[in-house]
């Protein structure tokens, strides 16, 4: 019968008590929820925190402003003339409305996928430039069929915005915070839907845009 194996001298039994140099690792340093348990600087974090709200909070609303006014500023188009123009009959009107909302459903959840894998710093930018750009070439439509393609495009560019502002915002600040920054960009949809009227009813007070009269210099500049 062979002798079993010893253990080499130079290996040190395992031992589950901590050793010399983990002794003086700091136990408690992270909250069960994620927050820091270090006593924190409440004066330089109010800082921190005022100087993020000046730089981050009023862009994410500006953007979702002129999501809004870039959203309902067809209603002003209408009166302007829109629909002469165009030569829209009987519930064209209303199925350029809804057309808006088919690609804004249909494209919102895949989206805010593309949007946390690409991340928001690039993912709200250019939704940004898209549903500006779509916006803009509604000045130069002439048939009604270019205009509801333009609809349905900016539908998607548009269907992400909020829960991209969410995210983006929500990678800044705490919960407890959140609440309060978020209500700025929510109430932007309402300041859009308060000025936008009278944005167009200023810019209907030019003579001329360029070579643009009537709705289509609201397109273009509010594009």
């Amino acid at each position: 019968m062979e002798p079993s194996p010893t253990r080499p001298k130079s290996e040190a039994p395992f031992s589950l008590e901590k050793s010399s140099d983990t002794q003086d690792i700091e136990e408690g340093t992270v909250h069960q929820y994620g927050q820091s348990a270090l006593p924190i600087d409440e004066a330089l974090e109010s800082k921190l925190r005022w100087k993020m709200d000046l730089r981050i909070l009023p862009t994410a609303t500006i953007i979702y402003l002129l999501c809004f006014i870039d959203r309902a500023n067809i209603g002003n188009a209408k009166i302007a003339g829109l629909e002469a123009d165009l030569k829209m009959q009987g519930y064209d009107f209303n199925i350029y409305l809804s057309i808006f909302y088919i690609s804004y459903i249909l494209f919102e959840i895949p989206l805010n996928l593309l949007c946390k894998r690409i991340g928001p710093g690039w993912f709200i930018p250019s939704c940004c430039v898209g549903f500006g750009i779509c916006t803009t070439c509604a000045a130069f439509v002439n048939d009604f069929s270019t205009l509801c393609g333009l609809r349905f495009l900016l539908g998607v560019f548009e269907a992400a915005m909020l829960p991209a502002n969410v995210y983006y915002l929500s990678r800044w600040y705490r919960h407890s915070e959140l609440t309060f920054r978020l209500s700025f960009v929510i109430i932007s949809a309402s300041l859009a839907g308060a000025f936008g009227g009278l944005l167009a009813s200023a810019i209907l007070r030019l003579e001329s845009f360029g070579s643009l009269h009537s709705w289509r210099m609201i397109f273009a500049i509010e594009g």
